[in-house]
């Protein structure tokens, strides 16, 4: 039976390892990608849904980049290698698994572009009449 949690173990750091490589990365992309900006000034446009969403939320969602996805992974390690079964193991890999995706699929789905309707037209910058 030692031999099983060693196993589990060893298997279990390796994945914690990796899983702190992409949550850190996932993080950093959060910041650079969707989010990014130059000199404090995201790159979507004012009042579109993407830049609501990176003000409210940007780092809430890196938090859950990286210190949740290898703390779950972490945590489904533990619980494996206590247990001796695998199964917490991929329970725990999974999970981190979409904490990964579901930020950047959220923040990638959201249109850097404003929305010009009923919900939007009162945050959406109205542009200037243009000068002859």
């Amino acid at each position: 039976m030692a031999d099983r949690s060693t196993a589990i173990g060893v298997v279990g750091t390796i994945v914690t390892l990796l899983a702190v490589l992409v949550g850190f990365f996932g993080s950093g992309a959060i910041g650079i990608g969707p989010c990014g900006g130059d000199g404090g000034s995201h790159y979507a446009e004012e009042g579109s849904p993407r830049i609501d969403l990176c003000r409210s939320a940007e780092r809430k969602l890196e938090l859950v980049e990286f210190p949740g996805v290898p703390l779950l992974v972490a945590v489904g390690t533990a619980v494996a290698t206590a247990r001796r079964r695998w199964t917490a193991l991929i329970v725990g890999l999974g999970l981190g698994l979409l904490a990964f995706a579901v930020p950047l699929a959220t923040l990638l789905h959201a249109s850097p572009d404003c929305q010009v309707d009923d919900y939007h037209f009162k945050t959406c910058p109205r542009t200037p009449p243009s000068v002859p």
